[in-house]
C-alpha cells in the first residue's frame, strides 16, 4: 500500500478506536464511494455547497472539483 494511502487510514482506525461513537467509519471514503456520492448531481446548476463532518478532505476534494467556478 502507498504511504499517501497509510496515513489517513491510520487516523481513521485511531480516531475510531479511540471515539467509535463519534466516528462512522474506520477508514475513509473510496474514490468510487465519492463518485456514487456525488455522481448523480448536476453540479453546473449548484451555487452553494454544504459539506458537513471531518475527514481526510476526499469528499471535499471531488465536491471541489466538480463544482462551477461561481459556486461557494
Amino acid at each position: 500500500m502507498q504511504a499517501a494511502h497509510v496515513r489517513p487510514r491510520m487516523l481513521f482506525a485511531r480516531s475510531f478506536l479511540a471515539n467509535p461513537r463519534h466516528v462512522g467509519s474506520v477508514i475513509p471514503s473510496s474514490r468510487r464511494l465519492i463518485q456514487r456520492l456525488l455522481g448523480h448531481t448536476n453540479w453546473a446548476s449548484i451555487k452553494v455547497a454544504v459539506e458537513y463532518g471531518p475527514g481526510t478532505g476526499g469528499v471535499t476534494r471531488a465536491l471541489l472539483a466538480r463544482l462551477a467556478p461561481d459556486a461557494r
